[in-house]
């Protein structure tokens, strides 16, 4: 695998709770998520066979992220990798970029990125 090769999702919005302040939990807050999903573009050269539909896993990060109360960012970065790997075979690697747009006032966002190979997750 090419580390430098993947597919891009990118400012996935997203409304969810998360969050420890009980502020917080009142309400869904704004999250983008931007993916990067690793996979080996050698092995569909020439071929017309789709090994990850990415509009399917942005419909399943976006159900996902909705269906689950976390606490940490860092926590659902972690969950949601493990998620995309576990359910996108052909994935290598993922990289999950999480954005808190209000989380730091006269901030454009606060963000979480983290780099996980399947690998590392098993």
């Amino acid at each position: 695998m090419n580390p430098g090769s993947y597919l891009e999702i990118a400012g996935l919005e997203v409304s969810a709770s998360i969050g420890i302040l009980p502020e917080e939990r009142l309400s869904p807050q704004p999250l983008v998520l931007d993916l990067k999903l690793f996979l080996d573009f050698s092995e569909v050269s020439g071929v017309e066979v789709i090994q990850v539909d990415y509009a399917q896993v942005a419909t399943e990060v976006t159900e996902f992220v909705v269906g689950h109360h976390v606490d940490l960012v860092e926590d659902l970065a972690y969950r949601l990798a493990r998620y995309v790997l576990f359910r996108f075979k052909a994935l290598e690697m993922i990289e999950v970029k999480i954005a808190k747009p209000l989380a730091i006032p006269n901030a454009r966002y606060a963000a979480v990125v983290l780099r996980v190979t399947r690998k590392e997750m098993e």
